[in-house]
């Protein structure tokens, strides 16, 4: 469905890496306008507590990581 509405405005998604001075990372799909949007699947598992916390875990490091960035972005998740 997300997909499908960029599509309709003619907005193609397509790979794009964010690359940090200690870190990188290759998001699944992206668009431009004004700054990179970058957006990548995340699905967490209220059920599972330890595998809520490993992934979310990772995604504030990440996250924290790649906000040193030069180029700007802004992530959808």
């Amino acid at each position: 469905m997300f997909r499908e509405q960029l599509e309709k405005r003619n907005i193609r998604l397509a790979p794009k890496k964010i690359t940090a001075p200690n870190y990188e990372y290759e998001f699944r799909a992206a668009w431009k306008n004004d700054i990179w949007h970058v957006y990548e699947r995340c699905r967490l598992i209220l059920s599972n507590q330890t595998l809520f916390w490993k992934k979310a875990n990772r995604w504030v490091g990440r996250s924290a990581s790649l906000a040193e960035s030069p180029e700007p972005f802004g992530c959808t998740f």
